[in-house]
């Protein structure tokens, strides 16, 4: 794994290839954890095709990982059915100052979980909770996602956004949400760019550091060719 790692940094990526195609054949394979450094360098240098098939290769040796693969919604636990592993294709999740991230399982829009959002008072950006999902360039998608909100007040709302990782262009950005709302769906549709084969997806906030307090649900959301 440590080889892997050096590889990647170096842009060998066809060695990359090679070796993890070998270390999945050893008897004993990586653990979801040991390959996350790995699969987190392929996607941080935009490598969302590699890092999609050595997700599935993942997978096919850990049995646990099944429930996590993109099929149609391309937002792997996208309703929060799953546990957060916080690395590969699934929710990415680093805690910041005055905002916290937890699944919720007393309120949701369908299932039995969703994802609260609580912002304290103080200025909050980000809420630390992201995805990478590989897409396909110039193809057209539909982005859909439940919300609910309660007591937020802030000159600036929250919003979901949907960004290329090459080049940052927003495909998506909500519009913010603020005050007390029942689930309501948010939807978009958007055409990649001939280049793009990565999205980052993730809540944020313009500007980031106006005070902001509140609570926000998150719930089925989803990705799909059109």
């Amino acid at each position: 794994m440590a080889f892997l790692d050096f590889l990647v940094g170096k842009q060998e990526y066809a060695a990359a290839d090679i070796v993890w195609a070998r270390l999945l054949r050893l008897g004993s394979p990586p653990s979801a954890q040991d390959a996350f450094p790995y699969l987190q360098r392929l996607l941080e240098a935009g490598k969302g095709d590699q890092a999609r098939k050595a997700w599935e290769d993942l997978a096919q040796v850990s049995p646990r990982l099944r429930a996590y693969l993109p099929g149609q919604n391309l937002i792997v636990n996208g309703s929060f059915e799953q546990d957060i592993l916080g690395g590969g294709l699934d929710w990415h999740y680093q805690p910041l100052p005055h905002v916290s991230v937890a699944v919720d399982t007393a309120e949701f829009y369908s299932g039995s979980r969703s994802l609260v959002v609580a912002f304290d008072g103080h200025g909050a950006g980000e809420a630390g909770i992201r995805q990478w999902i590989p897409v396909r360039p110039s193809t057209r998608y539909e982005f859909r996602v439940f919300v609910k909100s309660a007591d937020i007040e802030s000159a600036s709302g929250p919003r979901l956004s949907l960004q290329g990782t090459r080049d940052g262009k927003t495909y998506v950005l909500t519009r913010d949400f603020l005050g007390s709302q029942l689930w309501r769906m948010e939807q978009a549709e958007f055409t990649t760019d001939p280049e793009t084969r990565l999205l980052q997806l993730k809540l944020v906030r313009t500007p980031e550091q106006s005070l902001i307090k509140g609570h926000l649900w998150i719930d089925e959301l989803s990705l799909r060719e059109k």
